[in-house]
């Protein structure tokens, strides 16, 4: 509902402001002129990004994506603010500053000192954007909210940890401008400090984490760092085989979207001979995989079940998701209570094509708006998900990777493919060879060191990243709008490799390769 109208004076002219809150569509503030013939001007609550009150004058800054006309031709939009003060009339002195506070809460616009941001940026992640972007997007709509930030650069592999870790105490936040390989590092460096809370910009090839929160583009994703909601995030600590029964510390990395061996691992290292393709690189080196031949390795899975939800996660809606229930970082998870039932068990298969751990559902750009790795993912629910493929005929495979991009839930039900949701999950290579050793990926980029065992534990609510808050839902809502045809396109794509390799595999495959049990768990 619309707030009580203030009575101002704009360059003159008498007006009456208002404003209107989320979930309505048109949430804004609204100056509407006293006299005939003056036309009113709307301000979205979904850019407002400043409000201060010095009596008499109210301030509102709000920002915008200039047309390209107005960034002449550059390849990287820019964003420019307006700025308006209104003079409160002294018969609405006294409400203005209650409405005033208002408005800051319906705009999810902080009333607190405003923060010294720590921006690092990956210069050769996706198109070689990042840097342009933080200058041309992202920086202006800290500025127009009153925030600073000191931008700093990585040279090479692991300078991001070196960076986040020698942060001292002057900065409020860390904003990473890259793709999920420099938040892997990041938060690397981070959990050995104070923990600061991320903002990811998606700049780079696969935007897992950020497209997980639909933050989908970078001008949505510096909005959350002004306006966004703190979300505690699950993190998946990987550790080298424990000796004597004890997990050796520190972790080999912490893992904020997904990792494991076999096909992502076998991409990840033909992508790093690839980097001159900028963001095309991981779907082409995807596709060439698959069209090749897609390997199997010998490895033994043992899993920790937990129990936990299986439905969709609402936090990227800007709702309160009751399966998430750590939606603050200062809001710590009471230890669950977990049934006799979450003993240790073994998947029989010996052969796997891939094994990937996840914190929540992994989406990524690659795939439509529906695709999901893991349908069951959630934030916060303090479980890892565990999808594992059997070594399947190669019409199945590509019939898996189609259904992740097509709805995200039906491959976790395929032939030879194990989804659960689990507390902690160890992989063993079992060939003869002890000189055969894994490539790790995690969360887009492969560790220095391979392994042959490692072990994969959740640490709940261990990390927080700004995610999307309700009034930024409408900003969403057009980018998918000017989407919608791509999607569409890429849904009937989609749907139609999914048909062709069911009715392939039902021709070509015997009746004694066809059945589902070949999955137990002893």
């Amino acid at each position: 509902a619309a707030q009580p109208a203030l009575r101002v004076s704009v360059d003159g002219v008498v007006c009456h402001v208002s404003f209107t809150a989320p979930p309505a569509p048109s949430a804004g503030v609204l100056v509407n002129p006293d006299g005939s013939g003056q036309s009113s001007r709307a301000i979205p609550l979904s850019t407002l990004v400043r409000v201060s009150y010095t009596p008499p004058e109210l301030v509102l800054v709000s920002v915008h994506v200039a047309t390209a006309a107005a960034c002449f031709g550059t390849a990287s939009p820019r964003v420019d603010s307006s700025r308006t003060v209104v003079r409160v009339l002294p018969e609405s002195q006294g409400e203005a500053p209650a409405w005033a506070a208002a408005l800051c809460n319906a705009a999810d616009v902080l009333q607190e000192p405003q923060r010294h941001w720590l921006a690092i940026a990956n210069p050769v992640s996706g198109n070689r954007q990042s840097v342009v972007t933080f200058h041309d997007i992202v920086l202006p709509v800290l500025l127009a909210a009153g925030h600073t930030a000191e931008l700093r650069v990585t040279d090479g592999p692991g300078h991001a940890i070196e960076l986040a870790s020698t942060t001292g105490d002057a900065f409020g936040g860390i904003i990473c401008c890259g793709g999920d390989g420099l938040i892997f590092e990041v938060q690397a460096g981070n959990l050995r400090h104070q923990r600061l809370p991320l903002v990811a910009i998606p700049t780079g090839s696969d935007n897992s984490l950020a497209t997980s929160l639909q933050v989908r583009t970078p001008f949505l994703a510096s909005l959350t760092a002004i306006k966004g909601q703190a979300i505690a995030l699950d993190v998946c600590a990987i550790h080298p085989w424990p000796q004597g029964g004890v997990l050796q510390q520190p972790p080999l990395a912490f893992s904020l979207c997904c990792s494991g061996i076999g096909f992502v691992s076998d991409v990840l290292e033909d992508v790093a001979r690839h980097r001159w393709m900028g963001r095309s690189r991981t779907l082409f080196c995807g596709a060439k995989k698959i069209l090749s031949s897609v390997s199997s390795y010998p490895c033994s899975l043992t899993y920790t079940p937990r129990n936990g939800p299986t439905e969709p996660c609402l936090l990227p809606d800007g709702k309160d998701c009751p399966s998430c229930p750590a939606l603050n970082a200062g809001r710590r998870r009471q230890p669950k209570q977990h049934s006799d039932d979450d003993r240790e068990q073994r998947c029989s298969f010996d052969r796997f094509a891939s094994v990937t751990v996840g914190v929540h559902r992994a989406r990524n750009r690659a795939v439509a708006r529906k695709g999901a790795m893991f349908p069951g993912g959630h934030f916060s629910d303090g479980c890892l998900e565990l999808l594992a493929a059997n070594h399947v005929p190669w019409l199945r495979f590509v019939s898996l990777v189609a259904r992740v991009s097509l709805d995200g839930c039906s491959h976790a039900t395929l032939p030879g493919v194990m989804y659960k949701k689990c507390a902690q999950v160890v992989l063993e290579r079992n060939d003869v060879d002890e000189g055969q050793a894994w490539n790790l990926a995690v969360d887009g980029e492969l560790l220095p060191q391979k392994t042959r065992r490692v072990v994969f534990e959740a640490n709940p609510g261990l990390a927080t990243i700004h995610g999307l808050s309700p009034s930024l839902r409408p900003l969403l809502g057009a980018y998918e709008q000017g989407q919608s045809f791509a999607a569409k396109a890429e849904e009937a794509l989609t749907c139609c490799t999914v048909g062709c390799c069911s009715l392939l595999e039902s021709m070509c495959l015997t009746p004694t390769q066809r059945p589902m049990d070949d999955l137990v768990i002893v």
